[in-house]
């Protein structure tokens, strides 16, 4: 059973990976969204030499609808709020700059021009479309939950049109960098059909050519919008693994079906002998707190009891306050639930 965590800001100094390792770790997730990639060199580096056995995971942003990096400061909206939703380039030119903020995201603008709703952090903040203007440059909302945007500010638009995206400039430069650094697995994010593995999978083929490497990365797809779903079984068919990314998922498609779609890809997936990640909201609690919710520990036992192959710890590990005691507390149950199953 795989416990990959979440490497970031928590592990600057090299003991903290020794600690990570000693707790249980076995795959350390690289989020390439975020993150210095000379210091994920180094990290690298020392995980590849000291802990030859532990695999070593790149996470690609994928089709991720975000905050415009060319938004400034940051801007706290409240309930009844409104505001203005537009490209970058249009926020670039327009001189009243109060209340617009700029969506970056492969494609036209004209992609959003179907969602009704638009929501940020898993879910925490949402804004409701109220229309569009004139010049289809500006989409108005009101705030339902309120709370702080800032730049890079990850974005859900439910019903966003994601035909034939392909992958970003940005998701190919990393691949490169994953397979020049020797990562074992990349994981495409938002995948939303087979021709985005299929993309990826000519790309690595042409790096390694190119370059000559002689070994392979596994790729493993992260299901966390519809259109992935919909399309699983192409995909599972192409690919080493799939990930359960829960907390765009829930922000997809309405909370309440999500068990439902977990328990479809864990079938799904279980025909194939291949990986089934569970991400997101494992131990989401002990970002703050030393214990665990009894519900999460019930979820664990779930999925361990369904025949998932492992968990990924993010935030937990990432920017949490007890990152060693969350992946010491998932290897305990996992062990546990695994010796009580078999």
């Amino acid at each position: 059973m795989k416990i990959i965590s979440s490497i970031g800001p928590n592990a600057k100094e090299k003991n903290f990976i020794d600690m990570m390792v000693k707790s249980g770790t076995d795959t350390f997730r690289f989020n390439l969204s975020h993150g210095n990639l000379n210091v994920m060199e180094e990290q690298i580096d020392y995980i590849k030499k000291k802990y030859p056995q532990v695999e070593l995971l790149g996470d690609l942003q994928g089709n991720k609808i975000r905050v415009d990096k060319s938004f400034n400061g940051e801007k706290k909206v409240v309930p009844g709020e409104k505001v203005r939703f537009s490209s970058p380039a249009y926020y670039k030119n327009v001189k009243n700059k109060d209340n617009v903020i700029p969506l970056s995201f492969k494609g036209d603008f004209s992609r959003l021009y179907g969602v009704r709703e638009i929501s940020m952090k898993d879910g925490t903040m949402k804004f409701e479309i109220q229309g569009i203007n004139k010049n289809k440059e500006i989409i108005t909302a009101e705030v339902i939950l309120g709370g702080i945007i800032r730049a890079e500010k990850g974005v859900n638009a439910i019903n966003m049109d994601r035909e034939e995206q392909g992958l970003t400039e940005k998701d190919k430069k990393d691949i490169r960098w994953a397979i020049m650094n020797g990562i074992d697995i990349i994981d495409l994010s938002y995948v939303s059909s087979v021709t985005e593995i299929e993309e990826t999978k000519l790309l690595i083929r042409n790096i390694r050519k190119k370059e000559c490497i002689v070994y392979k990365p596994k790729l493993w797809a992260k299901i966390e919008c519809r259109e992935g779903i919909e399309d699983l079984y192409e995909i599972s068919k192409k690919v080493d693994g799939i990930i359960i990314g829960r907390g765009d998922l829930c922000c997809e498609i309405p909370a309440i079906s999500v068990p439902i779609i977990e328990n479809k890809i864990i079938d799904d997936m279980k025909r194939t002998k291949k990986d089934i990640i569970v991400a997101t909201h494992v131990l989401d609690s002990m970002k703050y707190s030393d214990t665990p919710y009894l519900s999460e520990i019930e979820s664990i036992y779930r999925f361990v009891e369904r025949g998932v192959t492992g968990f990924m710890l993010c935030g937990e590990t990432n920017i949490g306050k007890y990152p060693i005691e969350s992946i010491k507390t998932l290897k305990n149950i996992i062990d546990m639930y695994c010796e009580t199953l078999i």
